[in-house]
This record gives C-alpha cells, structure tokens and sequence, in this order.
C-alpha cells in the first residue's frame, strides 16, 4: 500500500520546497531525507516514513505547499498510485509518467554528458513569473530536480538580462524568511504602541571582567564568553524583578511568564532570526553562553528547527560590534519590550574633582505603551544598569 510522505505542521502553515534529493525510483529507507522545506523561520527536513521505492514526487523545488499536504508517495516497485494517495486534481498516471521520463533522461545525461536535453521542466511558479516579466525559458539551465527551472532561476535570469539592457536596477528574489522577517515588522508597528528609552551605562567593570574571563586559564571555558553574553546575564536576572516586561500580549491579555526565555537577534546572512535560549534566568554565564553560541551557529548555517525559535519572553538586540552607539529597537511581537545594544565609547567624565576617561554603552528599550508604562520602563532600566555596573556581584549572588 502506498504511504504519502507528508509536510510537517512544525514550521507554520505554508512552506516552499527548497530542495529535493530524491527521485522517482529511488529505493529509500525509513529516516532517509526526502526534501527539505522553508518556512517563515527556519529549514525543516522531510524522512521517509517507510522502506521502499519512491513512486511520485508531487511537488518541485519553488513550490509552495500547504502543512499536512503530501509532497511525495513511496511504495512498491510497479505499484499504481490511486489519486486520493496525491491529493492532486491532475491525473496520476500522466504526472508520474513524465517523472519518470525526467527520471530516466537525467540518469542518461550523466551517463552522456554531451547530450543536449530535449525536454524543459518548469515549475508553475517559475512560468508564472517568466510570464509576468517577459522572460524566455529557453535561455535558462534549470537548478531544480531533474534540472527542471525554479522561480529562483527565473528570477536571476530576468536580473541579467535587465541589467545587461543597462536599466540600471537589479531583481533581486527575497527569501521566504526575508519577506516573512518584513511582514512581521509591518505588523509590530502597526499593531503596537511602540516608544523607546535610552540609557548611558558604564561599562568599565564589565568590559575588564570579559577580558578576566578570556585570559583566565584556570576556567578556560569561559574564554568565549561575550559582552553580549554577559548582557543577557544581567537582563534575565534583572527581567524576574520585572514580570511586565517579561510578557506577551494579545491585545486583550498580559501573560507574565515566570521563567524567563530569551530571543537573541541574529543574522543569519538570509534575514533575522531570533533563536530562544529557554530558562535564561536559570542558567549559569556559562551555560547561557554555551547555549547562545549554539543556537547562533546553527541560524548562520541555516539548519535551526522551529523549536529553537519558539517561545521568546524577552528579546535583544546588539549592533555594537558594527560601531552602532545608539538605535531603535523594534518590538517583536507579541512581547511587551526589547532591549538594544550599542557599541562601547569613550568618554571623558568629572570623578570628584578628577578627569578621568570611562567607556559607556547606551541601552535602548523598546516597550509596548499598552502593558507597559514610561515610569515602570524606566525602573528596569535604572535596576539593570546597577547590575551591568556590579557584574561581579551579580555573578556571586
């Protein structure tokens, strides 16, 4: 009997099929990776569900395709697929024929590679767009399964060739999570009553306890510990004096959470991505650290699952190592407040009749005006810039 491999419901409702490894006739093991998909935030991998032979794949790399919705079916070899198994309105013979023809001239593509290719595959979403921006498909080599075009290889060759007529503009095709990271954005501003507090911190203490930790060798392990870090340490302890901030609303509730789980922006070189370091409050510097790293590495390299983005109470931000002292956070919501970090500058300060020079990092806070007040903003601002500047007893507490 026939089993669908189906899209999993853990990244949203809607995906695109980034990549295919699989082709029809292909024998495949259970846990064997069929295809990955991309969602609004994160690359998640489709597995078999079962042994045996691939006998259709439903969908090409560029297509979107609904959570729950089959995207492959595996059987046995010779075995007829019945239409309900493709939830498809095409007729099921006639689409597996010609993926098996596909199929069958790429194997003999390889074996000859000076064959020319007599047949062009095309996603729907691909012609769609070569038909909207008058661009001809013959002069395309598609990237996608069976060499079959993509939205994606459309896309570059209509930049080409606009900027190769010198109209002095490039096309250029946002990621899914690019397009979804600006709707969000759209929706925060418009959605909340956003308005934003500055504060100078020094960061004497903390800057000389971070170079401690590095050049420390009888706890080496904490060498790789950051300002960031350290930072994140501070605010997680700081947010369980503030329930507040450490929230989401829905516009008609406040939810406090009790434990705080905290977003780190990243840059994931594809959009923003902000990963969720759980229990925050609970971890030790070293574990929140370690934690942070890892989730980061993992956005970078663009394998993050949407667990590892789930759940934020509380986000921050840090453009400081691109020389950023000051700037506006937006908020991520539903939560009530973000916090922003700038980059360290020198100043010279008047110490009780002396002159002397310090290093400050502005902070910038980010609050929802509908849960959260200027005066009860403030307070937290007031209380974390104590423990920035007492990093060391905060640690020991």
């Amino acid at each position: 009997m026939a089993t669908k491999v189906i899209v999993p419901s853990e990244g949203g409702d809607l995906c695109v099929i980034s990549e295919c490894v699989v082709a029809v006739g292909d024998r495949v093991c259970m846990g064997d990776l069929i295809c990955s998909v991309e969602t609004d935030k994160a690359m998640v991998d489709v597995s078999a569900p079962c042994d045996g032979v691939v006998l259709a794949i439903l969908y090409q790399e560029g297509d979107e395709v609904k959570a729950f919705e089959p995207i492959a079916v595996i059987g046995e070899e010779g075995e007829k697929i019945e239409k309900e198994d493709t939830g498809k309105e095409e007729p099921v013979e006639e689409m597996v024929q010609i993926q098996r023809q596909a199929s069958e001239k790429e194997k003999m593509k390889e074996e000859k590679p000076g064959d020319k290719r007599e047949e062009v595959l095309v996603s729907p979403r691909a012609r769609r767009y070569a038909e909207k921006h008058q661009v001809s498909l013959k002069e395309i080599v598609g990237t996608g399964i069976f060499g079959s075009i993509t939205e994606k290889d459309v896309a570059e060759q209509a930049a080409h060739t606009e900027e190769s007529e010198e109209k002095g503009y490039r096309v250029r095709m946002l990621s899914r999570m690019e397009q979804a990271s600006g709707r969000h954005v759209m929706e925060s501003l418009q959605q909340s009553a956003q308005f934003t507090l500055t504060m100078r911190v020094c960061a004497d203490r903390l800057l000389e306890l971070r170079t401690q930790l590095k050049e420390n060798r009888q706890m080496p392990e904490l060498a790789s510990v950051t300002v960031n870090d350290l930072f994140c340490f501070a605010a997680a302890r700081t947010l369980l004096q503030f329930p507040r901030l450490n929230a989401v609303w829905n516009g008609e509730e406040l939810r406090e959470y009790d434990v705080v789980n905290l977003g780190i922006a990243v840059d994931s070189g594809e959009g923003l991505v902000v990963p969720v370091v759980s229990n925050a409050d609970r971890l030790s510097l070293y574990e929140l650290s370690r934690r942070s790293h890892e989730l980061a590495e993992r956005c970078r390299a663009h394998i993050q699952s949407a667990e590892d983005l789930k759940g934020a109470t509380f986000s921050i931000t840090n453009l400081g190592k691109y020389g950023i002292e000051v700037f506006t956070p937006i908020l991520n919501v539903p939560q009530t407040a973000i916090l922003g970090i700038g980059a360290p500058v020198g100043r010279l300060v008047l110490d009780h009749g002396q002159i002397r020079e310090t290093k400050e990092i502005m902070l910038s806070l980010t609050l929802d005006h509908r849960a959260v007040d200027g005066a009860l903003g403030a307070a937290f601002m007031q209380a974390l810039k104590m423990n920035v500047e007492c990093m060391d007893i905060l640690l020991v507490r």
